[in-house]
């Protein structure tokens, strides 16, 4: 793939290095934004407001994008460039919601653009698969897709503000905040393991709230951004979410970053045993991490 090299000084090279980049990688970089089901588009007046100006591009191919303040390296893969942008609509309505892939907004900068000044959050729908004909490749262009879970929902939502947690900053925490502080301090007092990490209730603080087991890292675990533990939920039906019982939902990645994804419990090739959460969370963490620049 073409990169940028030093010695593009001038504004209508570094434009031509990046549109043989776009090119490589099979862009369109021209033509209406994708219509998603019945998602509306913006209007052409509201994309003419926005900057046009291309995103960079490093030396190694990733694209520069810049959602808020936080800069993300989105690789080029084939894979990278179907992942979907999403935010809230006017209501927070789904059928309100603007869904340009990656493709389109490198090829379209003014799209991204226009999602970032109308909503006080952007989330980069990512997925993992196992199957040959769907990854083409390493996750995120650098990782064993069979490292991490098979999962069409990863969610990396990046925020405009950033956040402190409700669960310690209130003087009545935030109903779904309150367990997982319960939790913790139990934990903390007890110091009990089970296998890898520290199995508790909800029921033990609501038996009416939280009807499924939830699952805290040990003691000694890194917390997150805001200060959380690392947490797990799974349904009956073994669906398991990590750190989700928490306004935001997912893991505190930094303050204005959060990392939602799912796995499934259980003992298929493609199942992960308790004890295999811990290491399961820690390597997607760290695979998304990698896309922040700043």
């Amino acid at each position: 793939m073409p990169q940028l090299q030093a010695s593009c000084r001038s504004r209508g090279q570094r434009q031509a290095a990046w549109r043989a980049v776009a090119l490589a990688a099979g862009l369109a970089l021209a033509g209406p934004p994708v219509a998603y089901g019945q998602n509306p588009l913006p209007s052409t007046e509201a994309l003419d407001a926005m900057d046009h100006t291309p995103w960079p591009v490093l030396d190694d191919g990733r694209v520069v994008l810049t959602v808020f303040d936080v800069r993300i390296a989105m690789p080029t893969c084939a894979q990278c460039l179907e992942y979907e942008f999403v935010t809230d609509g006017p209501n927070n309505n789904v059928s309100d919601r603007y869904q340009p892939t990656v493709r389109e907004v490198i090829a379209h900068p003014e799209r991204l653009r226009y999602m970032a000044s109308n909503s006080e959050r952007v989330t980069l729908r990512l997925g993992n698969s196992w199957s040959p004909e769907v990854n083409r490749g390493p996750f995120l262009g650098r990782v064993d897709p069979k490292s991490l879970p098979p999962t069409a929902y990863m969610y990396l939502t990046i925020y405009k503000h950033s956040r402190t947690d409700p669960c310690w900053t209130d003087t009545q925490p935030h109903y779904a905040c309150l367990p997982i502080h319960e939790l913790d301090v139990l934990d903390r007092r007890n110091d009990e393991t089970i296998a890898s990490m520290s199995v508790f209730r909800g029921a033990l603080s609501d038996p009416g709230r939280i009807p499924y087991p939830i699952y805290l890292a040990p003691t000694g675990h890194p917390r997150d951004a805001i200060g959380l533990p690392v947490h797990f939920n799974c349904n009956p039906s073994g669906t398991c979410k990590n750190s989700a019982f928490h306004t935001g939902g997912g893991f505190a990645l930094r303050r204005d970053a959060n990392l939602f994804f799912t796995f499934q419990e259980g003992d298929h090739a493609y199942d992960y045993a308790p004890s295999e959460w811990i290491g399961l969370h820690d390597r997607t963490v760290d695979a998304v991490r990698s896309l922040f620049l700043n």
